[in-house]
């Protein structure tokens, strides 16, 4: 008995409709077990085929993939296709985007990504860490130490509650 990997497939031969079957899966299987490389091939290989419904979800995994593998570059150009075809981002999204702009210094844009996640939000207080950092570059103290004084607060990360303690430091010493 011989071992059949996904790359020994051939999907040129089956309908679109199974091959995007196929590679979701598979992308699926992948970032599951926690595989972001290739993970994230199928996701790229399904992006293309996906109906209109389906492509900011593959979108979406594509982001947080690069995200967590520090593509900025990858980050950069499916933003750009995300927002050329006005995708509606989740919050997992607008997260990445507003850390990247962050990074960017392109803060009017981080402020605008990181303000649409919602309080309930997974990714709420690592936002309002990034914003406070924004307020601290802005020279607007006041709001950073609010900011900061939030996430130190409530945030169920110890190490984000950590930085938030001792930016919070830093920001009233300034």
């Amino acid at each position: 008995s011989s071992d059949v990997c996904s790359s020994d497939l051939d999907f040129s031969k089956i309908s679109d409709f199974k091959r995007r079957q196929a590679y979701f899966f598979l992308a699926e299987s992948f970032w599951f077990t926690h595989d972001l490389v290739m993970a994230n091939i199928y996701f790229e290989e399904l992006l293309p085929l996906a109906l209109d419904g389906e492509k900011a979800n593959v979108l979406d995994r594509i982001l947080l993939i690069a995200n967590s593998l520090g593509e900025q570059e990858k980050i950069k150009e499916y933003l750009t296709l995300a927002q050329k075809n006005h995708y509606n981002f989740s919050a997992n999204t607008q997260y990445v985007a507003g850390k990247y702009y962050f990074h960017e210094k392109k803060y009017g844009l981080a402020k605008s990504m990181l303000n649409k996640i919602q309080q309930a939000e997974k990714y709420k207080f690592k936002a309002s860490y990034i914003l406070a950092a924004i307020a601290v570059v802005q020279n607007n103290y006041a709001l950073a130490q609010r900011l900061f004084e939030e996430v130190r607060g409530a945030a169920s990360n110890n190490r984000l509650r950590d930085l938030a303690n001792l930016s919070d430091r830093k920001s009233t010493r300034l």
